[in-house]
């Protein structure tokens, strides 16, 4: 496994190998569009045929219809019904406040998305990757070459400009089949007004929502003593000391995950703020060992 991915700056592949042995599923059958391993909620056999489009790279090529391609010289995939994989999109927050932290809040991100890309490849499942960049993100495919593209695309970016997850969540919801899976990885530094309304939307839309807020310990608590000059990422600076705004900011930071926190609750959003000091793969299967266990204990 080593030699495989020893080209990608960010794959570890001894973290892979102690996850690949966990599960990741969605809480509620997909209603997606792309065969696969899932039932359907919808009446029929897996051997009743639906539609056609178009093949991908990593599709399996034994659901390739070679009558079409005889008549048109062009791929297409049998799609059939009462199977369906799940369409899991991985949002990638690169905006620059994610470079803070040694390693960086966007370190932790990418490690994490790499982890769930891995295991939602493993199941034959279609994994995307959206970031707050201005480039097109990767459009949802299944296989293995899959998450050599994943990789290699997540190596090419890098924490910078003022974009925020939210506007990037509204714009892209729409252009994916309804009912799939969204992963948010981001710091949340915008409004709570914005984060709110591009989640809501996100669950009209039908999708299943994960959101990892990632902060710093120092985001949180501000923990620096003396005459402290504070640099911001995305642009100002200013010099004061800390300990006359401590309790302030920590009652202000608190409120603001708090407030998250509940309209997650109220969404039937997963919310998770971890420690991201602590190791990534430790945080990864604490995670997926609970959201296993809570899965179990609904539905017996």
């Amino acid at each position: 496994m080593q030699s495989a991915f020893s080209a990608y700056r960010y794959v570890d592949a001894e973290f892979l190998a102690q996850i690949e042995r966990l599960d990741f599923m969605p809480r509620h059958y997909s209603v997606g569009w792309l065969p696969g391993r899932h039932h359907s909620p919808f009446r029929g056999t897996s051997v009743e045929f639906a539609e056609h489009r178009g093949y991908t790279p990593g599709d399996d090529i034994r659901q390739i219809d070679w009558r079409v391609y005889a008549r048109h010289e062009r791929y297409t995939i049998r799609q059939h019904e009462g199977e369906t994989r799940t369409s899991v999109h991985i949002l990638l927050d690169t905006s620059a406040s994610m470079d803070y932290g040694d390693p960086s809040k966007f370190e932790f991100a990418v490690r994490l998305a790499l982890g769930f890309a891995y295991l939602i490849l493993r199941q034959q499942d279609a994994v995307s990757l959206w970031h707050s960049g201005e480039a097109v993100g990767l459009p949802p495919t299944s296989g293995p070459a899959q998450f050599h593209r994943f990789a290699k695309l997540v190596d090419q970016l890098n924490p910078k400009g003022k974009r925020r997850v939210s506007k990037v969540l509204e714009d892209v919801v729409h252009r994916v089949p309804p009912h799939g899976l969204w992963i948010v990885l981001s710091d949340c530094l915008e409004s709570i007004e914005s984060l709110e309304h591009a989640l809501q939307y996100t669950r009209y839309r039908g999708h299943e929502v994960i959101l990892w807020h990632l902060l710093h310990p120092d985001e949180i608590e501000m923990p620096f003593t003396g005459t402290t000059e504070f640099v911001g990422y995305e642009g100002g600076r200013m010099r004061f000391q800390p300990e006359q705004f401590r309790e302030a900011y920590r009652t202000s930071v608190e409120r603001f995950r708090q407030k998250l926190r509940l309209t997650c609750h109220s969404e039937s959003i997963d919310y998770i703020s971890p420690d991201i000091t602590e190791p990534v793969v430790s945080v990864f299967t604490e995670y997926l060992t609970q959201r296993s266990y809570h899965r179990h204990a609904t539905h017996p």
